[in-house]
């Protein structure tokens, strides 16, 4: 049967909804970072008792001044990368000026090359499963549970701390269940919505119970990705693990590579961790095993065991 075009008052409706074109040219939180590092710059403009240039050239200047800035004052990189990537797109009507700013690009680079940015530790099972089992030991189900999704379903940061109640489908016996990811970087440039299935039976269980008497639209993880952060500093802290560099990041490293390690197929990690390159897959499992978590001391190893013991405990209970 063939399908029945829309009308232009239908095509009219639906654009309204959507609004325009060039409000979606940027996510929320992408203009939000923008408009951030805009504000700060004109804040040390008016510290420096300096008026918005009128040539591209002057702009450039005041740019690389601003940089020099950032770096002695020991701000991040990317705050100087959002300000550059702002004034650089469409969206903030600066784009044209833009183009003039090579010197501040070669500041920025400079940094880049000079600081390069230290990877987060990839994890161990045991050390992920302890983890989780320090966060259900102070009451931060929700935080446990999306920890060891992240690892088993080797999500990023951004996918595990906006997954939504109503983005998860359960088996009709909890033993398993499918996420779905629809706000991938992935999926968005490819025009597919993205998921990934949670094979794991005592996982499933809890995931369910967890979101039992939430509604669809409700955050599975109740906090900010940066009070996750703190919280796995106290967690880490708690096992004596503080002098080691994880980050929520670890859980999907550290999960790629335990997939990896347990099925010895490329394809299969490739897939599951949703990688479009099979090159940039091969670099970061490859990366991930050469620099995953070393066995801790004997004292470290049965605090592990033991956080981990309690996760298996309350997951079979």
């Amino acid at each position: 049967m063939k399908r029945k075009s829309s009308t232009r008052a239908e095509r009219r409706q639906f654009r309204a909804q959507v609004g325009p074109l060039g409000n979606k040219l940027l996510q929320d939180k992408t203009l939000r970072l923008y408009r951030a590092s805009l504000a700060a710059f004109l804040v040390w403009m008016q510290g420096e008792e300096k008026s918005w240039p009128s040539e591209a050239e002057e702009l450039d200047e005041f740019m690389e001044e601003y940089v020099e800035h950032c770096w002695q004052q020991g701000d991040t990189r990317a705050e100087v990368a959002n300000l550059l990537s702002a004034l650089s797109h469409p969206v903030t009507g600066l784009a044209r000026a833009a183009k003039h700013l090579r010197g501040a690009w070669r500041y920025y680079g400079l940094w880049v090359k000079l600081e390069k940015k230290e990877k987060c530790l990839p994890i161990r099972p045991v050390t992920c499963r302890a983890i989780a089992g320090r966060a259900i030991a102070r009451g931060w189900f929700d935080m446990a549970f999306v920890l060891l999704l992240a690892y088993h379903c080797l999500l990023r940061t951004q996918e595990f701390s906006e997954a939504r109640c109503g983005d998860f489908e359960w088996s009709a016996c909890s033993d398993k269940g499918v996420l779905r990811l629809p706000n991938t970087k992935s999926g968005k440039r490819n025009h597919v919505e993205e998921q990934v299935s949670i094979t794991d039976k005592k996982l499933s269980a809890f995931g369910r119970a967890l979101m039992q008497d939430m509604q669809p639209g409700d955050r599975v993880l109740s906090c900010s990705i940066k009070v996750t952060r703190k919280r796995i500093r106290i967690l880490l802290e708690d096992l004596g693990l503080q002098n080691l560099y994880i980050l929520p990041y670890s859980f999907r490293r550290g999960g790629a590579t335990a997939h990896f390690r347990a099925g010895n197929s490329m394809a299969s990690t490739m897939a599951r961790g949703r990688w479009s390159s099979a090159t940039t897959a091969r670099i970061y499992i490859n990366e991930a095993m050469a620099a995953l978590e070393a066995v801790q001391s004997e004292k470290q190893e049965k605090l592990l065991l033991k956080a981990s013991k309690k996760l298996s405990q309350f997951l079979s209970g």
